[in-house]
């Protein structure tokens, strides 16, 4: 049987496991916090819409984010008015389906075209060999 002092201990054991988690969970937040970037978005400001219906993957390359939109109001509670072609979503969403668009310059340059070759035909243009032939060997098994 257990005996008082050892009931007494086993409660000290549980209440310095309880301070040490707690005091773990508030370091885990502040490390959190800190790596968070706030969002600050102001009317007429171009964003990009999550859209969380790709969750459950359409295609692995397609885009999660629609856009750019026009944010129209920002309200206290967090909630974002947009304008935009929506296809009958509502214009109100909250702020952390958002992100700011930023526009680049499109590329509009020209690009270099590249044949793949053989290494055997590419020795063959560049030393003046013979063209390698495309031999399909047949064995007959007889």
């Amino acid at each position: 049987m257990l005996n008082a002092l050892d009931l007494s201990l086993l409660d000290e054991w549980r209440n310095e496991a309880y301070e040490s988690a707690r005091l773990f969970k508030e370091k885990v937040k502040i490390l959190h916090d800190k790596k968070l970037k706030r969002k600050e978005f102001k009317a007429g400001d171009q964003v990009l819409l999550f859209n969380s219906h790709f969750k459950f993957s359409v295609g692995k390359l397609a885009s999660k984010w629609t856009g750019p939109l026009v944010v129209q109001e920002v309200y206290r509670s967090g909630a974002i008015h947009l304008y935009g072609d929506f296809k009958g979503k509502p214009p109100v969403v909250n702020g952390q389906r958002l992100k700011h668009y930023i526009a680049g310059q499109t590329f509009a340059g020209v690009v270099e075209v590249m044949d793949l070759q053989s290494p055997k035909a590419m020795l063959a243009k560049h030393y003046s060999l013979p063209e390698p032939k495309n031999h399909k060997k047949v064995i007959s098994r007889a």
